[in-house]
């Protein structure tokens, strides 16, 4: 093997581990700062659970979908244990300002009202 092949080999191969280790840091350190933005500059609008997946090895999860911005959009939250009362049910959903797909359902803050307009780009507070 030549010495030019070699180095390339190092290069190559530090380029995967870097590209490895970038990636394994880079999603939880975005998701936390999502997190964090959606705390202070999120808005609020209206979820609808249609499905709780209860996978045998792995964490059961509730998909929703809600309306902001005029666009349907998709979320999963992951729960402890599988709960048949949250299917078919609203909830208030946070999502972020700017990446609307980004959200947060929020499980403790059930609609109560039967008939509740959101706004086209979501409340700036949870209307009571």
């Amino acid at each position: 093997m030549k010495y030019n092949d070699k180095i390339l080999n190092v290069v190559y191969t530090t380029i995967i581990i870097v590209s490895i280790i970038v990636i394994l840091i880079y999603k939880p350190l975005l998701r936390k700062y999502k997190l964090n933005k959606l705390e202070h500059e999120g808005v609020y609008t209206i979820g609808y659970i249609y499905e709780i997946s209860d996978p045998i090895r792995s964490t059961p999860f509730i998909s929703y979908y809600y309306y902001i911005n005029g666009a349907k959009l998709k979320g999963i939250k992951p729960i402890e244990k599988y709960r048949d009362e949250f299917v078919g049910h609203k909830y208030y959903v946070k999502t972020l300002r700017g990446d609307f797909s980004f959200s947060e359902i929020l499980l403790y803050k059930p609609v109560k009202k039967k008939y509740l307009t959101v706004p086209l780009y979501g409340w700036e507070e949870l209307p009571e």
